[in-house]
C-alpha cells in the first residue's frame, strides 16, 4: 500500500503563497460526432495556450538513477512531462528550469539545452548555484526529485548517477537560497526521511512515503505530475490547481 507523507501542520498556510494555473485546461474539446481524418483532427485541435511567464519562478527537476532500463525510461518520461508542464502551462521561464536526467539525450530543444544535464551530485550542486545567483527573496523555487531513494537507518538519500546526496545535504543546499518560498517534493522511496531536515518557515515539503523504511518503488510521481495539469484536481473550482489540491 502506498502511503504519502507531508511536511508540517503549517502546510495549508504555506500553500496560499503559490498555486499552479490550470486555466489552459478549462475548455476541453467536445467528442467528435462524425468520423474525421487524422489531418482534420490535427487542423481542428486548438493550440495549447502558453501561460504568461513569471520571472520569479525557478525549478529544478531531477530524474535519478533508474537501476534498470524500465525505471530509467519511466523516471525520464515523468521528468519530461513535468518539464513540459511547468514551462508551458505553469508560467516558468525555460531559462529558469533545470532538468537533470540519467541520460542526457532526447531532452529539451536548443533554447533551453544549457540547463539540461546528467543527474549527478556535481550537476545538482551546480544547478543550485545557478538558481542561488538568480533568485531573490520574492522568488519561488520548485524542486522535484523523481526516482529511487534509500535509507540506512541513519540518513535518507536520493539515488543519482554516481555518489548520492543525503537529505541533510539537500537541506544545506536549499538553505543557501535567498528565496523565502521553496516547494520541495521527493517522489522516491524512503523519501519520508527528507521531511524533518527540509522543513522550515516558508517551505512546503511533500514526500511519497512517511518514513525511510518504506523502500518499495513508488507511484507518487506519476499521479502528482498528472494532477498538476488536470482540471479535475481543482477542487475549489477557482481555475487554479494548488500544491495541496495536486497532493490530495
Amino acid at each position: 500500500m502506498r502511503i504519502i507523507g507531508i511536511s508540517s501542520a503549517a502546510l495549508a498556510v504555506c500553500l496560499a503563497l503559490w498555486s499552479f494555473s490550470a486555466g489552459a485546461e478549462q475548455n476541453r474539446p467536445a467528442a467528435a460526432t462524425t468520423p474525421s481524418t487524422p489531418q482534420q483532427e490535427t487542423a481542428s485541435k486548438p493550440k495549447e495556450q502558453r501561460a504568461a511567464v513569471d520571472p520569479q519562478k525557478f525549478a529544478l527537476i531531477v530524474a535519478g538513477a533508474g537501476g534498470e532500463e524500465s525505471f530509467t525510461k519511466k523516471f525520464t518520461s515523468q521528468a519530461m512531462q513535468l518539464y513540459d508542464a511547468v514551462t508551458t502551462r505553469l508560467g516558468f521561464d525555460e531559462k529558469h528550469v533545470f532538468l537533470l536526467t540519467e541520460n542526457v539525450s532526447g531532452g529539451p530543444e536548443e533554447g533551453s539545452r544549457a540547463n539540461f544535464a546528467k543527474a549527478t551530485a556535481e550537476e545538482v550542486k551546480k544547478a543550485f548555484g545557478s538558481i542561488k545567483s538568480a533568485v531573490t527573496a520574492d522568488s519561488l523555487v520548485l524542486i522535484i526529485l523523481i526516482g529511487h531513494g534509500s535509507f540506512d537507518n541513519q540518513q535518507g538519500k536520493f539515488n543519482l548517477v554516481g555518489p548520492d546526496i543525503a537529505a541533510k545535504d539537500y537541506a544545506a543546499l536549499v538553505g543557501t537560497l535567498p528565496a523565502k518560498r521553496v516547494v520541495f517534493i521527493n517522489c522516491s522511496s524512503s523519501s519520508g526521511e527528507f521531511v524533518k531536515p527540509l522543513s522550515s518557515e516558508g517551505h512546503i515539503v511533500i514526500t511519497a512515503t512517511r518514513s525511510g523504511s518504506e523502500q518499495n518503488a513508488t507511484i507518487f510521481a506519476e499521479q502528482f505530475v498528472q494532477a498538476l495539469t488536470d482540471v479535475d484536481a481543482d477542487a475549489d473550482k477557482n481555475g487554479r490547481v494548488s500544491v495541496l489540491e495536486a497532493f490530495k
